[in-house]
This record gives C-alpha cells, sequence and structure tokens, in this order.
C-alpha cells in the first residue's frame, strides 16, 4: 500500500458506451419513440493523488468523492480485481 495526498478532485458526467443508436430520419421523425434512443449518462468521480513525486488520478465512487477534501492522506492499494482502490486515512 502507498500513501499519497489529495491535490484535487474531478467530477464528469460521461456516457454509456453502446447505450444510444442511430436514427432513421424519415421513421424517427414519424415515430420517435421507437426509433431514437438516447444515451445512458454516467457520473464519475476522480481522485489526484500526489505520491512522492508523481500525480495520479484514480477513479473513486461518488461517498468517497464526498466525503475527501484537498490535502487529506489517502491509502492507495489494490482491490480483489486487481484495480486500484483509494481509501481515506
Amino acid at each position: 500500500m502507498q500513501k499519497g495526498i489529495v491535490i484535487d478532485k474531478e467530477f464528469k458526467q460521461d456516457y454509456e458506451a453502446g447505450s444510444g443508436s442511430l436514427t432513421i430520419p424519415v421513421l424517427s421523425d414519424l415515430f420517435p419513440s421507437l426509433f431514437e434512443q438516447k444515451m445512458k449518462a454516467v457520473d464519475r468521480y476522480f481522485a489526484l493523488v500526489k505520491i512522492g513525486d508523481e500525480v495520479y488520478r484514480y477513479e473513486i465512487d461518488s461517498r468517497l468523492y464526498n466525503e475527501i477534501n484537498k490535502d487529506d492522506a489517502v491509502m492507495i492499494g489494490i482491490d480483489k480485481y486487481g484495480m486500484p482502490q483509494v481509501t481515506l486515512i
């Protein structure tokens, strides 16, 4: 596990890949509910963490995003799937 300091946090609204569809112009004008599908919005939260002289960007959940502030100490570990896991100290 590595210890780091939060230098900033970011919020980004992204869209789920493959969730939308291309429309057929004539049919979508006549039947918009059948031939048109909007992309699904996905909220993504990130923490910018300084470890030594390097700055890393980690994706975190909304609960942790609301709890952490600038200059908070965090631990960076590995979860059971091999992905980075950020926890507040």
